[in-house]
């Protein structure tokens, strides 16, 4: 057989072998109802031995962790094929869910690297970056979820999902990512553990979960199970995630302490702590003492020459993470007018000098919880200290 009969079997066979894949390729791209994508499962294998959380696929429970690799193309175009491929694995532990997701780049030197803030959507994240994440509903009431999420300059992201379009950002709770790169592109390995999430702990738990991707060079964003435009909300719709049996009730305590010293005219100290405990698998606690908002964005300055109160959107982790349960159309609560400025009687004569401009918070706690009938209950408590002012007279100054 000679050389020209020998390059035309081989280019034969390399045809058939593309013609091959594309075929396997498109089988799940073509014969499927959007309708029923949220209805694909994904298996969660328990591993003996937890992964180490490095970003490379070398431990043995990604050895057994079912592949899921059906992802479809979101954005620009809808459920359509990917431009590179993804793959995304799962197993779990006593105490964590490990995820494993691959992003497959033809181009890797063009991965983009944006190296921000933590939680910064628009500027880490959103197009500005090459970016993986897991969306989590560990309830499974397509209502409440969990976004986590890193780019590939290894800048994290958590959000606490409620509702339609309500997400709330300050919820920063203590999980591990490590990301990798390779010449066949990048991975990135979560650690979440359970203490993280509220769910009924019984046997066959099926939670809601999504895989998510972004590709920056081609501003293409690419998903499992897939999801219409026309869906509206976060959470709807994920696709089911099973496997998760046998899990022991998480009770782990957080504890965050801080100190601040300073001087000005004289030396000011401050010390407090806040905590969080996770009661059973559905209910948590969170205790502050003496709280310090010093890293909280401040609000915007308003001329109010009305009879109401101003709003201000709240903006203090402690009393942000969860507020939506205490949000209805009728609002009885507003977790600002906690520390506002003190209110006093002006005194005929006089005048009153060093008043305050907030009330100090001694302690506050916050229980949250739902119950195995599915029904939700929060409480929320605040000790605040009693403050003064000068009061000047004719007959000098005097505490009031």
């Amino acid at each position: 057989m000679n050389s020209t009969a020998n390059y035309r079997l081989s280019f034969i066979a390399t045809l058939a072998v593309i013609h091959s894949l594309i075929f396997c390729q498109a089988d799940y791209l073509k014969n499927f109802d959007p309708d029923s994508l949220r209805l694909k499962i994904s298996e969660a294998q328990q591993c003996n031995e937890p992964p180490i959380i490095d970003g490379h696929l070398t431990d043995s429970c990604w050895e057994d962790a079912r592949i899921v690799d059906e992802f479809f193309q979101n954005e620009p175009k809808e459920l359509s094929v990917p431009s590179e491929n993804t793959s995304a694995r799962v197993c779990f532990d006593d105490e964590a869910l490990y995820i494993f997701i691959e992003s497959f780049d033809s181009q890797p030197e063009k991965i983009k690297k944006t190296l921000v803030r933590r939680d910064r959507w628009m500027d880490g994240f959103a197009n500005n970056s090459d970016w993986v994440g897991v969306t989590i509903d560990s309830k499974n009431d397509d209502y409440n979820g969990y976004f986590f999420a890193v780019n590939a300059s290894g800048v994290i992201m958590d959000v606490a999902l409620s509702g339609e379009w309500n997400y709330d950002p300050t919820w920063n709770p203590v999980w591990d990512v490590n990301i990798a790169f390779n010449d066949t592109g990048w991975a990135a390995e979560f650690k979440l553990p359970f203490a993280v999430f509220q769910f009924e702990n019984k046997p066959d738990m099926e939670w809601g979960i999504e895989f998510e991707r972004s590709i920056h060079r081609l501003q293409e964003r690419v998903g499992w199970p897939g999801r219409s435009k026309s869906i509206r909300g976060l959470i709807l719709p994920l696709g089911v995630l099973r496997g998760i049996n046998n899990i022991p009730t998480p009770n782990q305590l957080e504890v965050i302490p801080y100190a601040l010293t300073g001087y000005s005219d004289e030396a000011h100290n401050n010390i407090g702590l806040d905590m969080r405990y996770g009661l059973t698998s559905n209910s948590v606690v969170k205790i502050t003492f003496n709280p310090d908002f010093g890293q909280v964005e401040a609000d915007p300055s308003v001329l109010n020459l009305s009879s109401f109160e101003t709003f201000y959107e709240e903006k203090r982790p402690f009393f942000s993470e969860g507020s939506e349960f205490f949000s209805h159309r009728i609002s009885l609560y507003n977790s600002r007018r906690i520390v506002r400025r003190p209110s006093y009687y002006m005194p005929d004569d006089g005048e009153l000098e060093d008043i305050p401009d907030y009330t100090t918070i001694l302690g506050a706690s916050r229980i949250m919880g739902s119950t195995a009938s599915g029904i939700n209950y929060g409480f929320i408590g605040a000790l605040t200290a009693e403050e003064s002012a000068i009061h000047v007279d004719s007959t000098g100054p005097g505490r009031s």
